[in-house]
């Protein structure tokens, strides 16, 4: 993921320094995404091609698997809510750390290409939103949005806040 993920993170600030007619973004980027940039600078196509090649058996594995399930019910997060400013982007050990921790569940869906969605079914202590997460099968995003709609006309999550929070 990391091969892929820097890589096409570095042909993304490259391609828009070009178009801004400038050699270098200086401090204009976090450090995780300079980190993101010089590690996709130094990988190669063919370590990007062998990534791509997990990722698609991954997907056929998964895409096998949730043929018995219309949908996979996971949390969002692996932790409570995260603290603001608690995904610092200046310090990529930290922020590793972080992502690793609080977000396990997402990755398998951004590398297999299938469709999940996020919904506030819950809330913390704080009233803060505790999101479930619930992945369909490739190709089948029709499903998730019909349940979404179904879900959040019994919930009726549209109208809440958390305390302190009213509508702006």
């Amino acid at each position: 993921m990391v091969a892929v993920l820097a890589g096409c993170t570095a042909a993304e600030i490259t391609n828009r320094l070009a178009e801004m007619g400038r050699d270098s973004a200086g401090d204009d980027i976090e450090t995780v995404t300079q980190m993101y940039v010089h590690v996709g600078s130094q990988t190669s196509a063919l370590q990007i091609l062998d990534a791509n090649a997990v990722f698609q058996r991954a997907a056929i594995t998964v895409a096998q698997f949730q043929q018995h399930y219309h949908v996979i019910l996971s949390p969002v997060f692996a932790q409570p809510v995260i603290e603001l400013g608690k995904v610092d982007l200046s310090d990529v050990a930290t922020y590793t750390a972080n992502v690793l921790t609080h977000s396990p569940f997402t990755a398998l869906y951004n590398q297999t290409g299938q469709p999940a969605m996020s919904l506030p079914l819950g809330t913390d202590s704080k009233g803060l939103p505790i999101g479930i997460m619930i992945a369909g099968r490739y190709g089948d995003e029709a499903l998730l949005y019909a349940l979404a709609g179904q879900i959040e006309a019994a919930a009726h999550w549209a109208g809440r806040r958390p305390p302190g929070h009213g509508v702006g």
